[in-house]
Protein backbone atom coordinates (compact mmCIF):
# COMPACT_ATOMS: atom_id res chain seq x y z
CA UNK A 1 0.00 0.00 0.00
CA UNK A 2 1.41 3.38 -0.86
CA UNK A 3 -0.56 5.29 1.36
CA UNK A 4 -3.33 5.54 3.50
CA UNK A 5 -4.28 7.61 6.75
CA UNK A 6 -7.17 8.84 9.08
CA UNK A 7 -7.45 12.68 9.17
CA UNK A 8 -8.56 14.00 12.34
CA UNK A 9 -10.04 17.67 11.38
CA UNK A 10 -10.38 20.56 14.58
CA UNK A 11 -9.79 18.40 17.54
CA UNK A 12 -11.16 20.23 20.44
CA UNK A 13 -12.77 22.85 17.77
CA UNK A 14 -9.16 24.50 17.31
CA UNK A 15 -9.30 24.85 13.37
CA UNK A 16 -5.49 25.14 14.00
CA UNK A 17 -5.30 21.68 15.30
CA UNK A 18 -5.66 18.61 13.14
CA UNK A 19 -3.94 15.54 13.05
CA UNK A 20 -3.10 12.76 10.43
CA UNK A 21 -2.09 9.39 11.43
CA UNK A 22 -1.01 6.30 8.98
CA UNK A 23 0.90 6.23 5.80
CA UNK A 24 1.41 10.20 4.38
CA UNK A 25 3.38 12.14 2.80
CA UNK A 26 6.39 13.47 4.99
CA UNK A 27 5.57 17.12 5.23
CA UNK A 28 8.93 18.50 4.18
CA UNK A 29 9.30 21.59 1.40
CA UNK A 30 6.62 22.75 -1.02
CA UNK A 31 6.70 19.81 -3.02
CA UNK A 32 4.66 16.81 -1.77
CA UNK A 33 1.47 18.92 -1.82
CA UNK A 34 1.76 19.48 -5.76
CA UNK A 35 3.52 16.08 -6.60
CA UNK A 36 0.03 14.50 -7.99
CA UNK A 37 -0.67 15.73 -11.99
CA UNK A 38 -3.69 18.19 -12.05
CA UNK A 39 -0.91 20.40 -10.19
CA UNK A 40 2.29 19.17 -11.16
CA UNK A 41 2.16 19.83 -14.79
CA UNK A 42 5.81 19.30 -15.72
CA UNK A 43 6.93 15.19 -16.37
CA UNK A 44 9.01 14.01 -13.32
CA UNK A 45 10.12 15.67 -10.03
CA UNK A 46 12.58 17.93 -9.11
CA UNK A 47 15.93 16.48 -8.91
CA UNK A 48 16.58 16.83 -5.48
CA UNK A 49 13.54 14.24 -5.04
CA UNK A 50 14.61 11.04 -6.92
CA UNK A 51 18.35 11.59 -7.76
CA UNK A 52 20.47 9.29 -6.38
CA UNK A 53 23.79 9.37 -4.49
CA UNK A 54 26.19 7.42 -3.35
CA UNK A 55 25.38 6.94 0.52
CA UNK A 56 24.01 3.52 0.88
CA UNK A 57 21.10 2.57 3.58
CA UNK A 58 21.67 -1.18 3.56
CA UNK A 59 25.31 -1.38 3.65
CA UNK A 60 28.48 0.81 5.16
CA UNK A 61 31.59 1.15 3.77
CA UNK A 62 35.23 -0.17 5.00
CA UNK A 63 36.67 3.61 4.38
CA UNK A 64 36.79 6.49 2.12
CA UNK A 65 38.20 3.98 -0.68
CA UNK A 66 35.26 1.93 -0.76
CA UNK A 67 32.60 4.88 -0.21
CA UNK A 68 34.08 6.75 -3.23
CA UNK A 69 34.03 3.21 -5.39
CA UNK A 70 29.78 3.27 -4.52
CA UNK A 71 29.97 6.23 -7.14
CA UNK A 72 31.40 4.20 -9.98
CA UNK A 73 29.13 1.86 -11.74
CA UNK A 74 32.14 -0.19 -13.24
CA UNK A 75 32.99 -1.54 -9.60
CA UNK A 76 29.34 -1.21 -7.74
CA UNK A 77 25.36 -1.45 -9.33
CA UNK A 78 23.98 -0.70 -6.26
CA UNK A 79 21.57 2.19 -5.92
CA UNK A 80 22.26 4.90 -3.23
CA UNK A 81 20.28 7.20 -1.24
CA UNK A 82 18.60 10.64 -2.67
CA UNK A 83 17.81 13.57 -0.65
CA UNK A 84 14.44 12.87 -0.18
CA UNK A 85 12.36 10.01 -1.93
CA UNK A 86 9.13 11.24 -2.24
CA UNK A 87 7.82 8.02 -3.89
CA UNK A 88 7.00 6.01 -1.03
CA UNK A 89 5.42 7.55 2.10
CA UNK A 90 6.26 6.93 5.84
CA UNK A 91 4.08 5.35 8.58
CA UNK A 92 3.61 7.75 11.63
CA UNK A 93 1.48 10.84 13.10
CA UNK A 94 1.52 14.48 12.36
CA UNK A 95 -0.11 17.92 13.53
CA UNK A 96 -0.96 20.57 11.64
CA UNK A 97 -2.62 23.66 11.08
CA UNK A 98 -2.60 27.65 10.64
CA UNK A 99 -2.14 30.11 13.40
CA UNK A 100 -2.62 33.37 12.16
CA UNK A 101 -0.57 33.71 8.95
CA UNK A 102 1.78 30.35 9.99
CA UNK A 103 0.96 27.09 8.91
CA UNK A 104 3.01 24.50 10.85
CA UNK A 105 3.52 20.55 10.49
CA UNK A 106 4.90 18.69 12.94
CA UNK A 107 5.57 14.51 12.75
CA UNK A 108 7.28 11.96 13.98
CA UNK A 109 7.42 9.01 11.83
CA UNK A 110 9.72 5.69 11.21
CA UNK A 111 11.46 5.65 7.75
CA UNK A 112 13.81 8.01 6.52
CA UNK A 113 12.83 11.18 4.40
CA UNK A 114 16.04 9.50 2.03
CA UNK A 115 15.04 5.94 2.93
CA UNK A 116 11.61 4.60 3.84
CA UNK A 117 13.13 1.01 4.45
CA UNK A 118 14.55 2.52 7.32
CA UNK A 119 11.17 2.11 9.15
CA UNK A 120 12.72 -1.55 10.05
CA UNK A 121 14.77 0.10 12.69
CA UNK A 122 14.40 0.77 16.04
CA UNK A 123 14.18 4.73 15.83
CA UNK A 124 12.23 7.88 14.49
CA UNK A 125 12.84 10.84 12.04
CA UNK A 126 11.37 14.13 13.59
CA UNK A 127 9.84 16.56 11.14
CA UNK A 128 9.10 20.19 10.98
CA UNK A 129 8.17 22.69 8.63
CA UNK A 130 7.11 26.15 9.39
CA UNK A 131 5.49 28.23 6.75
CA UNK A 132 4.31 31.97 6.77
CA UNK A 133 2.52 34.33 4.10
CA UNK A 134 3.82 37.61 4.46
CA UNK A 135 1.25 39.12 2.35
CA UNK A 136 -1.31 37.92 -0.64
CA UNK A 137 0.51 36.13 -3.32
CA UNK A 138 3.98 35.40 -1.45
CA UNK A 139 4.53 32.02 0.87
CA UNK A 140 7.89 31.05 2.63
CA UNK A 141 8.33 27.83 4.16
CA UNK A 142 11.54 26.74 6.22
CA UNK A 143 12.00 22.69 6.58
CA UNK A 144 13.76 20.38 9.03
CA UNK A 145 14.04 16.66 9.11
CA UNK A 146 16.28 14.48 11.73
CA UNK A 147 16.42 10.87 12.34
CA UNK A 148 18.20 7.44 11.65
CA UNK A 149 17.84 6.76 7.62
CA UNK A 150 19.30 3.06 7.87
CA UNK A 151 17.81 -0.02 7.71
CA UNK A 152 18.38 -2.90 10.11
CA UNK A 153 20.41 -4.71 7.62
CA UNK A 154 23.46 -2.12 7.95
CA UNK A 155 23.83 -2.96 10.76
CA UNK A 156 24.42 -6.35 9.93
CA UNK A 157 27.13 -5.35 7.74
CA UNK A 158 30.45 -6.78 8.05
CA UNK A 159 32.18 -3.38 8.42
CA UNK A 160 29.67 -1.91 10.97
CA UNK A 161 31.32 -0.22 14.02
CA UNK A 162 31.60 -2.55 16.80
CA UNK A 163 29.64 -1.26 19.76
CA UNK A 164 27.27 1.21 17.63
CA UNK A 165 23.98 0.38 16.33
CA UNK A 166 22.09 1.75 13.06
CA UNK A 167 20.28 4.31 15.65
CA UNK A 168 23.50 6.40 16.12
CA UNK A 169 23.96 7.55 13.02
CA UNK A 170 21.48 10.12 11.34
CA UNK A 171 20.23 12.48 8.44
CA UNK A 172 19.80 16.31 8.80
CA UNK A 173 18.18 17.93 6.16
CA UNK A 174 16.51 21.54 5.99
CA UNK A 175 15.41 23.32 3.37
CA UNK A 176 13.61 26.46 2.21
CA UNK A 177 10.70 26.85 -0.11
CA UNK A 178 9.03 29.80 -2.10
CA UNK A 179 6.10 29.93 -3.89
CA UNK A 180 4.96 33.50 -5.47
CA UNK A 181 1.86 34.38 -7.94
CA UNK A 182 0.86 37.12 -9.76
CA UNK A 183 -1.72 37.53 -11.68
CA UNK A 184 -1.64 34.68 -14.26
CA UNK A 185 2.53 33.65 -13.24
CA UNK A 186 3.12 31.32 -10.52
CA UNK A 187 6.45 30.59 -9.52
CA UNK A 188 7.77 28.07 -7.04
CA UNK A 189 11.64 27.33 -5.79
CA UNK A 190 13.47 25.27 -3.43
CA UNK A 191 16.71 24.99 -1.98
CA UNK A 192 18.04 22.14 0.70
CA UNK A 193 21.27 21.47 2.68
CA UNK A 194 21.93 17.68 3.26
CA UNK A 195 23.63 15.53 5.75
CA UNK A 196 24.38 12.02 6.63
CA UNK A 197 26.73 10.36 9.27
CA UNK A 198 27.95 7.80 7.38
CA UNK A 199 30.81 4.95 9.63
CA UNK A 200 34.20 4.54 9.04
CA UNK A 201 34.69 7.91 7.26
CA UNK A 202 37.41 10.04 7.90
CA UNK A 203 35.26 13.02 7.69
CA UNK A 204 32.14 11.11 9.68
CA UNK A 205 29.56 12.52 7.62
CA UNK A 206 29.11 13.23 3.69
CA UNK A 207 26.52 16.26 2.36
CA UNK A 208 24.87 17.24 -0.64
CA UNK A 209 22.69 20.35 -1.13
CA UNK A 210 20.54 21.33 -3.93
CA UNK A 211 17.11 22.82 -5.30
CA UNK A 212 15.17 24.35 -8.42
CA UNK A 213 12.69 26.88 -9.31
CA UNK A 214 9.90 26.30 -11.44
CA UNK A 215 7.43 28.91 -13.27
CA UNK A 216 3.62 28.64 -14.98
CA UNK A 217 1.97 31.44 -16.76
CA UNK A 218 -1.50 30.64 -17.65
CA UNK A 219 -3.13 32.37 -20.78
CA UNK A 220 -7.09 32.07 -20.92
CA UNK A 221 -8.48 31.85 -24.31
CA UNK A 222 -10.81 34.78 -25.78
CA UNK A 223 -13.50 32.57 -27.28
CA UNK A 224 -16.25 32.27 -24.90
CA UNK A 225 -16.96 28.87 -26.68
CA UNK A 226 -13.63 27.70 -24.66
CA UNK A 227 -13.13 26.08 -21.82
CA UNK A 228 -9.45 25.13 -21.57
CA UNK A 229 -6.31 27.17 -20.58
CA UNK A 230 -2.68 27.20 -21.80
CA UNK A 231 -0.15 27.06 -20.09
CA UNK A 232 3.41 27.49 -20.48
CA UNK A 233 6.21 26.37 -17.89
CA UNK A 234 9.56 27.01 -17.74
Amino acid sequence: MEGGYIFFEHIRQRRGLNARVGKFATPFGAFAARSFGLLNPLIGTPLIYHYFSAVQGDKVPANNIEQLGFRSADHFRGRGLPLIYDSCWNTGIELFGPVGKVDYAIALTKGALSNPAAMDNDGAQWVSRVGFAPFMGLQLGFSLVYGPYMAAAAGRSVHFPAGKSVEDFNQLIYGFDLEYSRGHLQIFAEAVRNTWQVPNLQEGVLGNKGGFIEGKYTIGLRHPAAGERFRLLF
